[in-house]
């Protein structure tokens, strides 16, 4: 993997409709703001029924996170649909052509793993969102430094089932 351009859009618009002025939509995304401004915070997973508006809400986030009157909580937010069948080399290569980097499909997924891993360490603050989590993800695997080896990247998924949230992937 090699780096094609070191200059990132902060983040990127992803199409659809807002939340609009549903309320409860509305103050569960300024709570997962808040959540976000807290440096304690690093992993939130949000679950629900299929149809009850998971990636309305956090598209809507992020778009929000390229709102002139917000805050830039983040130097880079990448998002990441990860989809019922997907494998850890799909998420690698979303993420790399997210980070503007070449991939090889001759590299192994633990070649791609330590390359992500340190072109994502240079990034101070990093919001990266996982959309429609079907199945736990070993995130060290894809290569997404966590805890200690990256203080500033926080993570959200969204996914159908408790349990993807649960152990080490959601406050």
């Amino acid at each position: 993997m090699a780096v094609v351009n070191p200059r990132l859009q902060v983040v990127e618009q992803i199409p659809g409709p807002p939340v609009g002025g549903r309320k409860i939509a509305l103050e569960m995304k300024d709570e997962i703001l808040k959540l976000l401004s807290d440096d304690r915070i690093r992993k939130i997973g949000i679950w629900g029924m299929g149809g009850v508006g998971k990636t309305n809400l956090v598209r809507t986030l992020n778009n929000n996170l390229t709102d002139s009157a917000s805050p830039q909580l983040f130097h880079i937010v990448i998002w990441i649909t990860v989809s019922k069948d997907t494998d850890v080399k799909t998420i690698q290569s979303q993420l790399a052509q997210r980070l503007k980097m070449l991939t090889s499909m001759t590299e192994s997924t633990e070649e791609s793993a330590i390359w992500l891993f340190e072109r994502l360490k240079k990034e101070k603050k990093i919001l990266l969102i996982l959309d429609d989590v079907w199945e736990k993800i070993d995130l060290d695997k894809v290569g997404i430094p966590q805890g200690d080896a990256h203080p500033g990247c926080k993570i959200i998924l969204t996914t159908r089932f408790m349990d993807v949230c649960r152990g080490r992937h959601g406050n």
